[in-house]
């Protein structure tokens, strides 16, 4: 029995009972057959012959299966074995045989296929595939036209030409495999219609294996043309979707363009009701080109919006909408001015002040300083705007600074503002204590006056409190009544040739500095002389009295400078009387004091050597001179125009100036001119006829 054949049986069955007249009993019996799986019997292979020189994916031919089981599927694959020896130029996809590798001309190929049930039962035969050569293939060729675009599916042509040919592949010129062959019908169709696009290919030239039963090759070469159908334009472009507020009132905001597969064509251009319309009537269109019939602002309208057809000559259409932005004008950064105090003891690199600018664009880009800043003393950071101490700051010196700060966006518009910075005064301690006289005659009645206390401190016009510290050196010794230091014992050289004593300045803080001091006791032969320390102002005429060294002798002395100290012999000394005056013009700008030893010297030949200070004290000097960096004006410039930055020579170096146009000698073009803190401007654009 076989289930393929008969999957079940009626039997009628007789019973007889009893003789010799037997019962008849009858009855019908089903007999079902029950399948099992049987192993394929054969495979066979639609096409046994292959063209010398196929290139890989080359259809061999169709592979099938006897089974049995008729219904059963098959899985087919390449196995080892007898007959398998060219296996590895081939491959299979689904139950077609293909060419794996390109193929050479040896007059044939050995394969051996499995085909597999979906039990796991199997079947192996191995092919022969003899091997055409091309100059052997027959050719056939013909031409047939489609419609660019064409589904999927539709009949191209009929490719049997001789009717005998069982098996086509396509080999060449398959462009993105825009067209396939249904062995079943033998149809050539549109497999993939994107590809039929007349614009990109307007042609195809296919080349076609077509096998006979026999395995014999034929060549058929096929041209399909395309023809080019007119189609809808595709996309609407605007160039530019931005234009800046203005006060003109016919405004181009830029051209259309249209995307359309057929290139030649030509578009015109109308406004179209629909989404995105709303602003349709404050536009006109000239050719492709898009015009605001009115004035953009930005504060008024920010934005427009519009919607446009392109037609085609055959009037196929494409809508787009478009948004308008309108850029407002930049505006330049706003900075206030700005006043703070801050101490005179700072340390150098403190954040001082983080300047803030406001700004409608929020594009600030950089801040400056251009002006006030003497001696470099604060460093502003470019792009934060973070105001920084560089030097350190005293109120002795400069108790206020004006700094003028530009600050500009990244479209170059500046503003400018003052910082105006306020030095606080802090008391500091003294620095150092002085006394006029640093000796005594021996001898003299006590209490003895040494000499006079004076202070050197930074902090100007303190008052200073003079006392000696307990248990120093020889203080025991002396007292101090306001600013004068006296001895309180007589002097006696054969006992004790020199004092040693402290003493201590207190300003009026409560800030003290110490100093130490050798008083020398001087033998009776010697003259006795007193330090002096004098003030004098600077610019005095030359031969002015500047102090007379004061002497203690029995009898007649000289004076005479020490050698080297007569600071490039800026002074005179009479060697008669002591008087020193000046040889030249004190300058407080280039010396502010001098230090001067000078060697008294009595008629037996003993001398002493005492020294004289001279502080000079500084008188506000006149500038000397105005300096323009610039002394030309380029002809026909936008006025006013910027001539060049005015500065003063003045022997004050920390003095500040104020420029203004003076009347005068030379003064004939003034009124063509102003002048901006330190800028100078030409009011007109300048003209070469006046020079």
């Amino acid at each position: 029995m076989y289930f393929e054949i008969n999957s079940e049986f009626d039997v009628h069955l007789f019973e007889f009972f009893g003789a010799p007249n037997p019962v008849v009993v009858s009855r019908w019996i089903k007999i079902l057959v029950h399948d099992v799986n049987e192993a394929p019997i054969n495979i066979s292979l639609s096409n046994q012959r292959v063209m010398e020189n196929s290139k890989p994916y080359t259809l061999v031919g169709l592979l099938n299966s006897d089974d049995q089981d008729a219904a059963d599927r098959h899985f087919y694959s390449l196995v080892p074995g007898s007959g398998g020896d060219d296996n590895n130029k081939f491959l299979i996809n689904g139950d077609e045989l293909r060419v794996a590798a390109a193929l050479g001309s040896q007059p044939f190929y050995n394969v051996r296929i499995r085909s597999t049930d979906r039990a796991g039962a199997y079947t192996e035969k191995a092919f022969q595939l003899n091997t055409t050569s091309i100059a052997d293939a027959r050719v056939y060729a013909f031409s047939t036209d489609i419609i660019e675009n064409f589904d999927n599916g539709t009949l191209v042509e009929n490719v049997n030409v001789l009717d005998n040919w069982v098996l086509f592949t396509i080999v060449a010129g398959n462009v993105g495999n825009a067209f396939a062959i249904d062995q079943a019908t033998q149809e050539l169709r549109v497999n993939d219609n994107t590809i039929l696009d007349y614009e990109t290919h307007p042609e195809f030239h296919l080349s076609i294996h077509a096998y006979d039963e026999n395995g014999i090759m034929s060549i058929l070469n096929v041209n399909v043309n395309l023809i080019n159908v007119n189609e809808r334009p595709k996309e609407i472009l605007l160039d530019n979707t931005s234009i800046r507020q203005s006060s003109e009132t016919w405004v181009r905001v830029g051209s259309l363009v249209t995307i359309d597969e057929d290139e030649s064509d030509s578009f015109t251009y109308s406004f179209m009701n629909g989404d995105g319309d709303d602003d349709n009537g404050l536009f006109r269109l000239v050719g492709n080109e898009v015009f605001l019939n009115e004035a953009p602002s930005f504060a008024r309208k920010p934005f427009y919006q519009i919607r446009v057809a392109s037609n085609d000559r055959r009037l196929l259409s494409v809508e787009n909408k478009f948004r308008i932005d309108v850029i407002k004008d930049p505006e330049p950064p706003v900075l206030d001015d700005t006043e703070f105090t801050v101490s005179e003891n700072t340390a150098i690199g403190t954040l001082l002040l983080t300047i803030q600018a406001s700004d409608s664009d929020n594009d600030i880009s950089s801040f400056s300083i251009i002006g006030g800043n003497t001696g470099e003393m604060f460093r502003l950071e470019n792009g934060t705007g973070k105001l920084v101490l560089s030097k350190p700051l005293d109120y002795e010196q400069q108790t206020v600074y004006v700094l003028t700060v530009a600050v500009e966006d990244v479209t170059n518009l500046e503003s400018q503002g003052k910082i105006t910075i306020y030095v606080r005064d802090e008391n500091e301690p003294p620095i150092r204590v002085l006394l006029s006289n640093s000796s005594v005659v021996d001898g003299a009645m006590a209490p003895v006056i040494i000499g006079e206390l004076d202070t050197n401190d930074p902090d100007q016009g303190e008052l200073h409190t003079y006392t000696l510290p307990q248990g120093m050196d020889d203080n025991d010794a002396f007292e101090i009544v306001g600013s004068s230091l006296y001895l309180t014992e007589a002097p006696a050289y054969a006992r004790k040739q020199l004092y040693r004593v402290v003493v201590r300045s207190t300003d009026d803080k409560g800030l003290f500095v110490e100093d130490n001091f050798v008083i020398m006791v001087i033998a009776p032969d010697y003259p006795v002389v007193v330090d002096r320390v004098v003030r004098v102002w600077e610019h005095l005429p030359v031969g002015s009295l500047v102090t007379k060294v004061g002497v203690q002798s029995s009898g007649p002395v000289s004076f005479q400078f020490d050698t080297g100290t007569n600071d490039a012999n800026t002074f005179v000394l009479d060697g008669r009387l002591g008087e020193i005056r000046l040889n030249e013009q004190l300058n407080y700008e280039q010396t502010p004091g001098y230090n001067l030893r000078i060697i008294v010297t009595n008629e037996a030949g003993l001398s002493t050597s005492t020294n004289v200070t001279i502080l000079v004290d500084d008188e506000n000097d006149i500038p000397t001179s105005i300096l323009l960096e610039n002394m030309t004006i380029p002809e026909n410039g936008a006025a006013p125009v910027l001539v060049g930055k005015l500065t003063t020579l003045d022997e004050d170096f920390d003095e500040l100036h104020e420029y203004e146009l003076a009347a005068g000698a030379g003064d004939d073009d003034n009124i063509l001119f102003r002048i901006e803190e330190q800028q100078l401007f030409f009011l007109i654009s300048a003209d070469l006829r006046k020079p």
